[in-house]
């Protein structure tokens, strides 16, 4: 099982925007590398995880 997470450009509530980029090289090789795909989508104004990022 393979589970992408998009990035920021992605997020939303349509369930397509982050199928828009990577995912398609999975899809093009499932022939020679089976495997699940499991892409979530992030809600809009939201973060996959919420920490500060300050350097």
């Amino acid at each position: 099982m393979v589970i992408f997470l998009h990035g920021a450009g992605e997020r939303g509530n349509d369930n397509s925007k982050q199928l828009r980029n990577s995912v398609k090289i999975f899809a093009e090789k499932q022939e020679k590398y089976p495997c699940f795909v499991f892409v979530p989508q992030c809600p809009k104004k939201k973060r996959w995880v919420e920490v500060s990022i300050n350097f």
